[in-house]
Order: C-alpha cells, then sequence, then structure tokens
C-alpha cells in the first residue's frame, strides 16, 4: 500500500508498505509529510485512497481542542466523523464521496505555543507573528516537525469530491464554503447540506458532485478577494444551477459567523434541518 501525504496543498510524502517510522524519528531536510506530520525526504507520489484501517488509527473520542479552543458542539464531531491525531496535535477531518467511499482527509494544526511539542525548539515567525498581530507558527521546526495550518491525504481527490457530500441530504441547496471548519460551524447554525471545496478555486470534477446531488447552490466564500474569486468562477462552472452568491463583510468567514447571522444571510431554504 503507498500512502502520501501533503502540507498546505502542496508537499507530498511516501510511506510505503514497508514499516513506518515510530514517531520519534526525525527524516531530515525534506519538504513531504508522513502520518506524523514529520519531514520526509522520500519522493511524492500519486496516492489511491487511503484504506479504512488506516483511519482508526486516529482517535474517535470527543476531543477537549473541539468544545474549548474551537467552540463547537459535541454532536458536529460525530456527525461528520471527526478524528484527532494524537501524535501530530491535528484535528482530522475523513472525506467520502456520494457513494461513502473513504477518499482522503484533511489534517488541521491545533498546537497554539511557541515552542515545538516535539524537541522545545521556539518555532514562532516572529515577522509574519507581528504583521498578523497574533501567533504565527514556521512551516517547519528543525526538528522535522510541520506546522502549516492543513495536511491533506495527497493526490487528485481533492478536485472531484466536496467535503460533506456524502451527508447531503433531502431537496435543500448546497451551501458551498472554503474549509472545513466553515462547512461545520453553518451545520451548527442548522443549515442542512453545507460542504467546502478546500481552498478558494473549485475543480470541475467538484462541480459536478455537486450538481449530482442539487441545482440549487449558495456559494459563501471569505470575505476577502479570493472568496470573491472563488464565488466568481465557480458560478461559471456550475452550469444549469441556480446559484445565489453570498459575500461576507471584509475579513469575515463563515466559521466566524454567529446563527443570527447565517440566518440573516442565507436563503431559508438552506435551514430545512431542524
Amino acid at each position: 500500500v503507498s500512502m502520501d501525504y501533503s502540507a498546505g496543498g502542496s508537499t507530498v510524502s511516501k510511506c510505503s508498505a514497508r514499516a513506518m517510522p515510530s514517531p520519534g524519528d526525525s527524516h531530515g531536510e525534506g519538504s513531504q509529510e508522513n502520518l506524523w506530520g514529520m519531514a520526509d525526504p522520500s519522493d511524492g507520489m500519486a496516492s489511491p485512497a487511503p484504506p479504512e484501517e488506516m483511519l482508526e488509527r486516529f482517535r474517535e473520542a470527543l476531543h477537549p481542542y473541539w468544545t474549548g479552543a474551537r467552540g463547537m458542539g459535541r454532536d458536529s464531531w460525530f456527525h461528520w466523523d471527526i478524528r484527532f491525531n494524537e501524535v501530530a496535535k491535528r484535528v482530522v477531518f475523513p472525506c467520502r464521496d456520494h457513494e461513502q467511499r473513504l477518499v482522503g482527509w484533511t489534517q488541521r494544526m491545533t498546537w497554539t505555543e511557541e515552542h515545538c511539542f516535539r524537541c522545545g525548539a521556539i518555532i514562532k515567525d516572529e515577522a509574519r507573528s507581528e504583521s498578523k498581530g497574533k501567533l504565527v507558527h514556521i512551516p517547519r521546526c528543525k526538528c522535522g516537525q510541520m506546522y502549516v495550518k492543513y495536511q491533506h491525504w495527497s493526490g487528485k481527490w481533492r478536485n472531484n469530491v466536496v467535503y460533506g457530500e456524502s451527508l447531503f441530504s433531502g431537496g435543500a441547496p448546497v451551501v458551498v464554503t472554503e474549509g472545513p471548519m466553515d462547512a461545520i460551524r453553518l451545520w451548527e447554525h442548522g443549515v442542512t447540506n453545507p460542504c467546502c471545496i478546500f481552498g478558494a478555486e473549485m475543480g470541475r470534477g467538484q462541480a459536478a458532485s455537486i450538481l449530482r446531488h442539487a441545482d440549487k447552490v449558495v456559494l459563501m466564500g471569505d470575505g476577502d478577494l479570493a472568496g470573491r474569486r472563488m464565488m466568481d468562477s465557480a458560478t461559471r462552472l456550475l452550469t444549469g444551477a441556480d446559484v445565489t452568491t453570498v459575500t461576507l463583510p471584509d475579513g469575515m468567514d463563515p466559521d466566524g459567523m454567529d446563527s443570527e447571522m447565517a440566518r440573516e444571510m442565507l436563503p431559508g431554504a438552506c435551514f430545512s434541518r431542524k
């Protein structure tokens, strides 16, 4: 079995059927990832879908980060089958297609300290932290531990499926967002069919997946230039659909909306789930 990983959608690593390295192993200077978020110098290759048993490596039980730092409800953890990678300190979002097949996952970093949890070295990016007014990590610690915000199972699956399509139900419109947290937050606010496209660009395969389920689509990008461009380009791909675009205030994303704002900005038909 070949298992490849990528960080931030650009870097890839490979672990073959040989024994996987221990979490404490260092893999030197490389741009790739393995299961534990460590750098791996092996060449990246296109990956098949991960086997179901590999998902079982991650913790299923509700993690305090979800209801604490993120302020999310426990129901969403189980409804979306979210897991936690204890070794890499990442929330795992498994992605399934419309036939319930596991096609990949994305992992979001939860570590919020200035030092590396593996070796203790300082990982704060001073310049970016000062510019953004919040803690920003360097991409990778000298020990090989990666601190990019998102890591994805590699391959082209993100071009062909949307996160949440396995949960679509009824005739409610599909609400398209950029990130997993955006989609899940809207679900907590009562939206029936929220999903995300893993970024600010919709793939043709993703458009086909959406159109397979619904002829009414609501696009809600982040409140920035990339979000507005996403909605423009996605509208052109969703040929034949009744498309509504919702423009958020500058600097806001769907994850930052409260329930009242969500109901004010989205069409009422999006809230058929009680």
